[in-house]
């Protein structure tokens, strides 16, 4: 498989498509210490969960000592659903952002079984008598560990560490060749 591009979403298929045998070209036509476009930004984006014990599957080092002080509150589906389609100003497709909703927190409970660290998100909270509550409709209360570009990182590490994947930097996709 070839991908082209090297943001979270052609990282992540190409993942998938090294989990499912296949071995992988990855082509990025940035340099390395450049790489990953936009994917650079993110600290690891939005899903929905119903409780803790979702959350806490996503954070698996969360002692029950440090779950006990979170309230991080619930994000539902349609929570997800709904900010989508007020954000798009009704635009989105109805059909496709609640593929998105529903797909949202197994997708990431995906990457944290292929080995992307997530983390208590702190700096969204607020704290009262020793307890810090999240508010997920403005903020997720994880995050990758690294922060900003945490997760292009941890992806690049796994793939790096892939003996069936490449990277190749600096090599851009001009078109595709095809045949009968």
């Amino acid at each position: 498989v070839i991908g082209v591009g090297a943001g979270n979403a052609a990282l992540s298929a190409a993942l998938s498509a090294s989990e499912a045998g296949a071995g992988v070209l990855i082509l990025e036509k940035s340099p390395k210490s450049a790489r990953g476009g936009n994917a650079r930004f993110t600290s690891g984006g939005k899903y929905a969960y119903n409780d803790m014990k979702g959350f806490r599957a996503l954070v698996p080092n969360l002692t029950d000592e440090e779950a006990a002080r979170l309230d991080v509150g619930r994000y539902t589906v349609d929570d997800y659903y709904g900010d989508l389609m007020r954000i798009s100003l009704g635009r989105a497709d109805p059909e496709l952002a609640m593929i998105l909703a529903q797909e949202s927190y197994p997708a990431v409970k995906w990457l944290v079984n292929m080995g992307v660290k997530y983390e208590v998100h702190s700096k969204t909270s607020f704290e009262k008598d020793g307890k810090k509550y999240f508010n997920p409709r403005i903020s997720m209360p994880t995050a990758v560990v690294g922060g900003h570009g945490g997760l292009n990182s941890q992806l690049f590490g796994i793939i790096e560490g892939r003996p069936d994947m490449e990277v190749r930097y600096e090599t851009k996709a001009v078109r595709l060749l095809v045949d009968d």
